[in-house]
């Protein structure tokens, strides 16, 4: 079974949207479901796209509905939780945590590990140096998304 996908729009996409779906007298919710069956059955992703970078046109971050993460934490939410040692702590340093997220900036992954923290996903433990990288735990609240992320509480198991 799939996991189902929340999104939420913000901004000049969203108020978009509305009109659009207010123009056909359907719920916001129903044009984009079935704008984006067409894409999907259609196999139109290619020409939607035009060539262009999906990121550069997404215009700003999606965030998921539930968590409120950009695609960026949850990412470092990922990798935290992949990365956790045996003591729970996770080492990586911010360029560790960079080369491993394509398409992020080194201020970026800096700024988002401040947000995963602020937000309860992650802490920081101890202090780092100079030399040291700042090291993270993951929070409950931050391990659960790991769990969703990395598959771990699938349906099923053993039995």
């Amino acid at each position: 079974m799939s996991l189902p996908l929340r999104m939420a729009f913000v901004g000049e996409v969203s108020e978009a949207i509305r009109r659009a779906a207010e123009e056909r007298k359907l719920k916001p919710q129903v044009l984009t479901a079935a704008l984006m069956r067409a894409v999907m059955e259609g196999d139109l992703i290619d020409s939607v796209l035009e060539g262009n970078d999906a990121r550069k046109l997404a215009g700003g971050q999606a965030r998921d509905l539930e968590t409120g993460l950009t695609l960026l934490q949850e990412g470092l939410v990922y990798l935290i939780g992949l990365n956790t040692g045996r003591d729970g702590v996770c080492r990586l340093p911010v360029a560790g945590f960079q080369a491993r997220l394509s398409g992020s900036t080194f201020d970026g992954v800096k700024y988002a590990l401040t947000t995963i923290c602020s937000k309860g996903f992650a802490r920081r433990v101890g202090t780092g140096t100079r030399y040291t990288p700042q090291p993270y735990a993951l929070t409950p609240a931050g391990e659960r998304v790991y769990q969703q992320l990395s598959g771990a509480q699938a349906d099923g198991g053993e039995g």
